[in-house]
């Protein structure tokens, strides 16, 4: 071993995460399963990094010290949601690309749904909906409702440690 195991795992992050994350919001939702190519090469690197033959032994060495692409494309769309939902993102992307709010439900406060219904996107099968939409969507309202309903400056560490890369 040339390098220790601390040493190799700072290179993989400054030098080989940036590449999967780079656009990862843009073609993170074609990923369909563990044989597309780049999961395949994230494995092989985990193997490398972990000095394994099997992807199975490199991934249980692994414990979650690096992010599968996976979790990566979950975190930045969450982030980029989180950022939506507090008012962060420029008017012209949100108005062409982010889904809505259920923002009649958030005004008038209605009672007979769930608090959880309130801060969830609006799932509308509309001619205008795209994967990307649609990934928020799913994604968005898969977070718990102590996340999506505290503001941007109080939730962000949560949220940070929440949603590590």
């Amino acid at each position: 071993d040339f390098m220790d195991e601390h040493s190799l795992i700072k290179m993989y992050k400054a030098f080989i995460q940036p590449y999967f994350l780079y656009a990862i919001e843009v073609w993170g939702h074609s990923i369909q399963s563990q044989q597309d190519i780049l999961i395949k090469l994230q494995h092989k690197i985990f193997r490398v990094l972990y000095d394994c033959k099997r992807t199975d032994d490199a991934l249980r060495h692994n414990e979650e010290k690096l992010s599968s692409i996976e979790h990566m494309y979950n975190t930045v769309m969450n982030k980029l949601c989180f950022k939506h939902h507090a008012g962060l993102l420029p008017e012209s992307f949100c108005h062409n690309l982010m889904p809505e709010f259920n923002i009649d439900q958030l005004q008038r406060r209605i009672t007979r749904i769930s608090l959880d219904q309130m801060y969830n996107y609006q799932n509308k099968l509309a001619s205008t909906n795209t994967s990307f939409k649609k990934s928020c969507v799913k994604l968005w309202n898969s977070l718990p409702i102590s996340t999506k309903a505290l503001p941007y400056s109080s939730c962000k560490t949560a949220f940070h440690n929440q949603f590590k890369l």
